[in-house]
């Protein structure tokens, strides 16, 4: 079933294909902090690790406070940006 609001795992029929390091507030790319989005038919999975991260999706409109161990899903070419904690850690998967 197609969605453009974050999910808390990525639908059925998909599955993780890449990792990226984990980051935290001094290793955070850049582009992650302001509005962007993934490719079609990618999925983005925020993980969690330490800290707080602050999803902000922006169609529609809604943030999302994340602690460690939550997990959330972007759907594809759903624009976004995060914010986070200074103690914050996370990673990002990459599902099609």
């Amino acid at each position: 079933m197609p969605t453009d609001t974050p999910l808390q795992s990525p639908p059925s029929g998909v599955a993780p294909y890449r990792k990226t390091p984990i980051f935290d507030s001094a290793t955070v790319p850049a582009n992650l902090l302001g509005d962007h989005s993934t490719k079609a038919g990618v999925w983005a999975v925020i993980h969690v690790l330490r800290g707080e991260v602050v999803f902000r999706h922006k169609a529609p409109a809604t943030e999302h406070r994340l602690a460690a161990g939550e997990t959330l899903a972007c759907p594809p070419e759903a624009k976004h940006s995060i914010a986070l904690s200074e103690d914050a850690r996370f990673q990002i998967e990459f599902w099609r």
